[in-house]
């Protein structure tokens, strides 16, 4: 919980993952764990709304075994700490991907001149679920290339947006000189050096 609370926490966060944390009536699961109960405060502190309270209340994240009973639960969470246009969240529970966690995706549209960076850019643009990888499966060559390639392709208008707003923009030089292209190798190079 120290890590959780110790998060520097900035306007337009976005956070998700395995918090294992239920929250009971707050997401429409049965059970309100110690761990939930202690991330309430901070939720209330940050700003952080659960997502999964508005737009998938009651749905399981989490489906195994334990006891030798089925069981299911909602562990998995969207945190955020502003509104969203048009949000969506799916929770695809026909796609394990080999794991007993349900993939999560989470949909809205932005509207950059309510932030407080605007470009010139169109005023809201599609934010798009993202992918998730078996990690395992990197170790081979091509998988590795697959993902490597992807990344780049999919990270192209990305950079291309970043680098719009940052011109735009009171950002600091040493920001400003770190390119997307640098932040793919680095990217590529990390998945790499931990497998």
């Amino acid at each position: 919980m120290s890590i959780l609370f110790s998060l520097p926490i900035y306007p337009n966060t976005i956070l998700c993952g395995d918090f294992n944390a239920r929250l009971g009536d707050i997401t429409g699961d049965s059970v309100m764990s110690p761990c939930g109960t202690a991330m309430v405060p901070w939720f209330e502190e940050q700003s952080l709304s659960v997502l999964n309270a508005s737009l998938s209340y009651g749905i399981a994240t989490w489906h195994g075994f334990w006891q030798q009973c089925t069981c299911s639960s909602i562990l998995d969470l969207f945190l955020c700490n502003f509104d969203m246009t048009s949000p969506s969240m799916h929770i695809n529970t026909d796609l394990s991907l080999g794991s007993d966690q349900c993939l999560m995706s989470l949909s809205f549209s932005y509207d950059m001149s309510l932030s407080s960076c605007s470009s010139s850019s169109p005023s809201s643009s599609t934010i798009h679920p993202r992918c998730l990888w078996n990690l395992a499966h990197l170790k081979e060559q091509d998988p590795c290339d697959l993902y490597a390639n992807t990344f780049t392709t999919l990270s192209s208008p990305l950079s291309t947006h970043l680098h719009s707003l940052v011109t735009s923009c009171c950002v600091p030089t040493s920001i400003q000189k770190f390119s997307m292209n640098k932040s793919t190798q680095v990217v590529c190079c990390d998945i790499q050096n931990t497998l």
